[in-house]
């Protein structure tokens, strides 16, 4: 098989993947809030996670992980290829904060975007 057959596929899994995580955020009105969040609060939200005691260490390892594959040149589409590079980083921030979503505890999800937003406003019910 060509390259660029294995390009295209890499990249047909990459947007479906990343069109999952958007619909699964989306569902959610914890998603639908973290969706919300500028960059900048995006980055507060993980630290939040990262640096609380309660947050499980099976996502603590999930936000490790992404942290280091946004930071490594090491990518599954590598960033230099137009759109399918950056195509590939969105699809893995967006499963991967779906599945953080899923495995944190809603009180613990309320904390964190208290933090991102870098108010005392009450958490969402």
């Amino acid at each position: 098989m060509p390259w660029w057959a294995w390009l295209a596929i890499t990249a047909a899994f990459a947007v479906l993947a990343g069109v999952s995580g958007y619909a699964a955020l989306r569902r959610s009105i914890r998603g639908r809030e973290f969706l919300a969040l500028r960059n900048r609060q995006k980055l507060r939200f993980a630290r939040a996670l990262l640096t609380g005691h309660a947050t499980p260490l099976p996502v603590r390892a999930l936000l490790a992980f992404l942290i280091a594959y946004i930071l490594l040149p090491f990518d599954i589409i590598p960033d230099f290829i137009p759109v399918a590079g950056q195509m590939d980083d969105l699809a893995v921030v967006m499963v991967v904060f779906a599945l953080v979503l899923l495995l944190v505890k809603a009180d613990q999800i309320d904390v964190a975007m208290a933090a991102a937003r870098g108010d005392d406003r009450e958490p969402v019910a």
